[in-house]
């Protein structure tokens, strides 16, 4: 048996010596009859690899070094033999050999050198791999948390007032105090949405379309003054007579002559529609995604506000209250409220133009946008004003509330030429190759809007209030109020979102 098994042993190492003493089958590896070359220098010795050349053989003997590997001389083309490095060798797997089968590849650029398309979403020399996309994506669509703020509302004149009982809340008497306007009104911060989603047209991602729109709370603010019932503290109205020029006041509430009070409400909404067509200007390297963007398009642009006044007196028994010429409340007490409402509408309607970048610094990018649009703006208030006379149940109602009268009430409407320039920075972060996380600033100017606060204008025409002692009197329309004012308006904040490239 242990004769059997020597035996055996023996054929088996003589077969093996046999097949590495013999080349490799034709056409395993390429050129006819190569002759290998050492280093410059270096002359033939032991350890030098020579086997006999031929078709489809190794190559063959040639001068060598100690220990030396063969490398490719000037008398043959290369062996086609290359590591996945992109390093050519020439011996094959050897028994006792640190290079393993799987360390050669086909002839190629190596991962690092690959273009776009050629491997993996890394692009050229990106050394991210997976986590870079090799451009813009194809398809995208992102949303923003928007923390904005607003121009403040024009109140030029004061709307409520406090004084002693003396001084009857006129302005410019000495105890006289505004408790609303004269300066501006702020809403404060608005929360809003914007959603946007894009796609290319094109292969080369050259050219495409983008549609964006904004919408922001109707943000809404409110104040009221009230007295007690033994009416104070004192409110009033201030005017200013448009006829004489003279400064008056219509109480509202007055240490036992009357008890009332008075509501304030403002309310605002503005929302923004685009559609872009996206020219490509410039684009890096397509691993990096830097490029920049020509934008054109149209714009809509939208802002609706409103404002309200409303008063409501009661006086004590014996004492009278004008009402469209009349004293009343003699005989027993009557109730007066009044009423005034401006509405203002303001529609954009324009051409859109653009640019923007986006600069990748590994995972993390920042972006900039620069738009302007320009077109026409389509404006326009409604004005409503009244008043009520509540005696012993019995209602009367009139035209004309504190501020506007009869001429006023009803729709006026405005149109001309305007502008709005828009820019946004943003710094994102790339979660994964097609999810990233965003935040930024925008502002947003509006060069013309009509705003319901330049309507509440302190002139009055005084006369044809059916609340004031001298209604019916001549002149009747001394004064004509503006009521399509022009501003400017403006929009900027924060915002924070999620982009979904594909």
């Amino acid at each position: 048996m242990r004769k059997r098994i020597l035996g055996s042993l023996a054929v088996v190492a003589a077969g093996a010596g046999l097949s590495f003493g013999q080349g490799p089958p034709p056409g395993a590896m390429p050129g006819p009859g190569q002759g290998p070359m050492m280093m410059p220098g270096q002359g033939p010795g032991p350890g030098a690899m020579m086997s006999p050349g031929g078709p489809g053989g190794y190559p063959g003997p040639g001068p060598g070094g100690p220990g030396g590997y063969p490398m490719p001389g000037p008398g043959g083309p290369d062996s086609g033999l290359m590591l996945r490095n992109g390093q050519q060798i020439i011996p094959p797997p050897m028994v006792g050999s640190s290079l393993s089968p799987a360390e050669f590849g086909p002839p190629g650029l190596s991962p690092d050198m690959r273009g776009p398309g050629e491997g993996g979403f890394g692009g050229r020399g990106s050394g991210l791999g997976a986590w870079e996309q090799p451009g813009p994506p194809t398809f995208w669509v992102g949303f923003d948390y928007l923390m904005w703020w607003q121009k403040s509302q024009p109140l030029e004149s004061a709307l409520v007032t406090t004084s002693s009982a003396g001084s009857a809340g006129v302005v410019g008497s000495p105890s006289t105090t505004s408790v609303l306007g004269s300066g501006s009104l702020s809403v404060g911060r608005i929360n809003g949405l914007r959603q946007w989603f894009g796609f290319y047209t094109d292969e080369e991602r050259r050219n495409g379309m983008e549609f964006t729109w904004f919408l922001m709370e109707n943000r809404s603010f409110g104040q009221n003054f009230q007295s007690s019932t033994a009416g104070l503290p004192l409110y009033a109205i201030p005017f200013r007579d448009a006829t004489t020029g003279n400064a008056g006041s219509y109480v509202i509430s007055s240490p036992l002559s009357q008890v009332g009070g008075i509501q304030f409400a403002t309310q605002s909404q503005a929302y923004n529609i685009e559609g872009n067509c996206i020219l490509n200007l410039y684009r890096g390297d397509e691993g990096s995604g830097n490029g920049i963007d020509f934008l054109v398009g149209m714009r809509f642009f939208d802002l609706q506000e409103s404002m309200s006044l409303d008063t409501r007196t009661t006086n004590y028994p014996g004492v009278t209250l004008p009402f469209s010429g009349l004293t009343v409340g003699a005989a027993n007490p009557v109730g007066i409220t009044t009423s005034d409402r401006v509405r203002s509408f303001n529609e954009f309607y324009g051409l859109n133009l653009g640019l923007r970048g986006d600069h990748n610094y590994g995972r993390i990018y920042w972006g900039w946008t620069a738009k302007f649009a320009a077109g026409y703006m389509n404006s326009y208030t409604d004005v409503m004003g009244s008043s009520t006379l509540n005696n012993l149940g019995v209602a009367s109602t009139a035209a004309g509330g504190r501020f506007f009268d009869a001429a006023d009430i009803g729709r006026h409407k405005d149109g001309d030429f305007a502008f709005i320039p828009e820019g946004g920075l943003n710094l994102g972060y790339q979660l994964t190759p097609k999810v990233r996380l965003q935040m930024g600033y925008t502002f947003m100017y509006v060069s013309r809007v009509i705003r319901p606060g330049s309507s509440f204008d302190q002139s009055i025409n005084n006369r044809a209030l059916p609340t004031d002692p001298n209604y019916g009197l001549a002149p009747s329309a001394a004064y004509n109020r503006d009521l399509t004012k022009n501003t400017d308006y403006f929009l900027q904040g924060i915002n924070f979102g999620l982009q979904f490239g594909f």
